[in-house]
């Protein structure tokens, strides 16, 4: 038994010291590669930043002679600093004109490098190629990326709809949604950050997508068109306030409360008798978020709810909305104890009780009238 333990000792001794001596080797390497990279960067940037002043300068791709990169393309690292040095262009200077340097990263090939790696099998090696097509907004990558919208891989699949939505191609990026209606793997936070990433012409792609027959995506959309506060897009929300669809109704209402837009706020405030309470509870808080004092009396008879939620959705969007109060001696003049009761409620987590207290002196009678109602509430209540 003993000679085991030493065997064990002596076994798990080894794998330490080749371990140790493999972390080592991979520091040694990196520091090599990084001091190899080195050597090489300031050259290559000097090419690169000299190639694009003259591109951009002369908005002629042929002013550069192509076959000075030539002598770099043999090395992976010297390729990789070119394409990240073009790629930072791409994305960071939006003053420039980009045609022209999305053009030349085609002419020098490394588009059609990173389309053959989507003929690989290689699941990350896709997903990278993917991201890096999208950096470098290149049309010719369209059709190869659009055959990865379907893959069964999440990370293949955001990396191509986002690469599609940085090119900015309204009827590809259209389409690939279209095209995944029943492969979807990816989750709602995920498509809404790949739809507000995309680049041309967004009410073209929120009007067509809004009306999209799969219900997940059109409430997807509609949620993400809060970031563009259009309100000709409010016009084609609208109209899913009277869907059948709950998922709908309440994303057109979240949208429109989010955009602020007055139009529709009596039609959202007909949403509180809504059969259906998660609606009602959804625009009781969307309400108020517009300030608009004549939906008071809509929310007032909403405290009185069979749903909880509804009634507190509906109290605060009352204390939001009437900063002076003014709607509070009808809620507790009256005889509904579900009104008083959340009222009441919201009125202390909100803070607004040092406020009450403060009209204990007041020359308005209204006011101390106010105070006393609601303080012989409280007390009741708590007693």
């Amino acid at each position: 038994m003993q000679i085991y333990v030493y065997y064990s000792i002596v076994f798990f001794s080894i794998i330490i010291i080749f371990l140790y001596f493999y972390i080592l080797w991979e520091k040694i390497y990196e520091i090599y590669k990084n001091n190899k990279r080195k050597r090489y960067l300031d050259e290559i940037l000097d090419l690169v930043d000299t190639s694009i002043n003259t591109i951009t300068s002369t908005g002629n791709v042929d002013s550069v002679d192509i076959r000075l990169f030539s002598p770099y393309f043999i090395s992976n690292m010297k390729m990789k600093i070119i394409e990240d040095r073009l790629i930072y262009y791409i994305e960071n200077f939006k003053d420039i004109p980009l045609k022209p340097i999305i053009e030349f990263v085609e002419k020098l090939g490394l588009v059609d490098m990173q389309i053959n790696c989507l003929l690989k099998n290689n699941m990350h090696t896709k997903a990278l190629a993917c991201k890096t097509l999208g950096e470098m907004r290149s049309k010719k990558a369209i059709k190869y990326i659009m055959r990865e919208v379907k893959s069964p891989s999440s990370d293949i699949q955001y990396n191509a709809l986002l690469a599609l939505a940085k090119i900015g191609d309204e009827i590809a990026f259209t389409y690939a949604f279209n095209s995944i209606t029943s492969s979807i793997f990816l989750n709602e936070r995920s498509l809404i950050e790949i739809i507000q990433s995309f680049e041309g012409d967004k009410k073209y792609v929120y009007n067509h997508m809004i009306n999209c027959e799969n219900d997940l995506l059109s409430c997807i959309f509609i949620k993400s068109a809060v970031s563009i506060k259009d309100s000709s897009l409010g016009e084609n929300i609208s109209k899913f306030l009277s869907s059948s669809s709950s998922e709908k109704k309440i994303a057109s209402i979240k949208a429109l409360s989010s955009m602020e837009d007055k139009r529709y706020i009596h039609d959202i405030a007909e949403c509180l008798k809504n059969k259906n309470w998660e609606i009602r509870a959804v625009a009781a808080k969307a309400l108020g978020l517009f300030g608009d004092s004549s939906i008071l009396a809509s929310l007032t008879e909403s405290l009185s709810d069979s749903q909880w939620f509804v009634r507190y959705n509906s109290a605060q969007s009352i204390l939001l909305i009437d900063k002076d109060l003014h709607s509070l001696p009808s809620i507790f003049n009256g005889n509904d104890k579900f009104a008083k009761d959340i009222i009441a409620a919201e009125i202390e987590n909100l803070g607004f009780m040092d406020k009450i207290t403060s009209y204990k002196d007041s020359q308005d009678i209204n006011k101390r009238q106010l105070c006393y109602s609601i303080s012989k509430y409280i007390k009741e209540v708590n007693d």
